[in-house]
């Protein structure tokens, strides 16, 4: 018996904080938002906010599983 290894690279996605988290009016809402996006990507969170703060606001609401990281630099297109 052979044995096949499918390795699938996960992609980066870069989410707003300013404009797409903070729309959000449920907290529950948000979270399946992240977690069906987070099934086979990366996450990371950009934000002009203080960086220290929106990682604790997302650990605060148990977000930051889904989170590999936030940043205020955007990155290359």
């Amino acid at each position: 018996n052979k044995v096949k290894i499918l390795i699938m690279s996960k992609k980066r996605i870069y989410i707003d904080f300013d404009d797409i988290i903070n729309k959000f009016k449920d907290i529950a809402e948000m979270k399946d938002f992240l977690k069906n996006i987070y099934r086979n990507n990366e996450i990371y969170i950009f934000t002009t906010k203080d960086r220290e703060k929106t990682y604790k606001w997302l650990i605060r609401y148990h977000l930051d599983d889904y989170i590999e990281d936030v940043t205020n630099t955007k990155p290359d297109a």
